[in-house]
């Protein structure tokens, strides 16, 4: 009939790897995950990469290969976190292990774009890190670490929720610091079986204020007292500022 096929993967003899091609790839982070297009780093072939960390761990996004004539233009890849543990992250880099791109918290997933290779875009532009506050014990619990000193965490809100078999003790002050500092402070509460506090940032008791953010801190959760006979699980959304607010992340 004259028609044509057209394909945009780019074909390679130098490796495995031919072109990002749509389907799922498993990957166990024990260390730092250096991506590539061929077998010096982790060899990405799928668009979507699960990513199950066994602690907090980073991602470098892989560096052109100019000799396979492979790079990352005009593709998407999708980063999910597949760990079990809601305490383990994974923050994406460039290809300089540096420069921030997204940060992917426990059950989330981030999808990132190339206009050009070295110029990831990532979509979202809200991320999610979570907690457990143990039952006894009242040290700060880190809810997001730490990023540099080119970037800012911003916290939008907090949600602590009681998924135990009752209510927890009575009178608990739940705090989000920014390393020591409080930047929101909930009211002293019964939490009740399967109820959930909102923590709004600035929130302070029944006042409102503004807080100074400072860049490469991490933020904190910590509680008044102990818990009681469960403990409670926070995820907070934010977003990341750079110090060259030109340029947004």
């Amino acid at each position: 009939s004259g028609r044509e096929l057209e394909h945009d993967l780019k074909f390679s003899s130098q490796g495995p790897m031919s072109g990002l091609v749509d389907g799922v790839q498993s990957i166990s982070a024990t260390g730092l995950v250096t991506l590539s297009f061929d077998t010096s780093g982790t060899q990405i072939t799928s668009s979507i990469l699960a990513i199950e960390p066994d602690a907090d761990r980073s991602v470098k996004l892989p560096a052109s290969s100019t000799a396979a004539g492979l790079d990352l233009a005009g593709r998407k890849l999708t980063i999910f976190n597949s760990s079990p543990d809601l305490s383990k992250d994974l923050t994406i880099f460039e290809s300089d292990g540096t420069t921030f791109v997204a940060r992917v918290g426990f059950d989330s997933c981030v999808t990132i774009v190339f206009p050009a290779h070295g110029a990831p875009f990532c979509i979202d532009d809200v991320f999610v890190g979570t907690c457990l506050l143990a039952a006894s014990g009242t040290t700060p619990v880190a809810i997001a670490d730490a990023i540099g000193a080119d970037y800012t965490i911003v916290p939008i809100v907090v949600y602590i929720t009681n998924h135990g078999a009752g209510a927890l003790n009575a009178g608990i002050t739940f705090t989000l610091d920014e390393d020591t500092t409080a930047i929101a402070v909930s009211e002293a509460e019964t939490l009740a079986q399967d109820k959930t506090i909102v923590l709004p940032l600035g929130q302070s008791n029944t006042a409102v204020a503004s807080h100074q953010l400072t860049a490469n801190q991490t933020l904190n959760m910590e509680m008044s007292g102990a818990l009681g006979q469960s403990g409670a699980k926070c995820r907070m959304l934010y977003r990341v500022i750079k110090k060259n607010q030109s340029a947004l992340s």
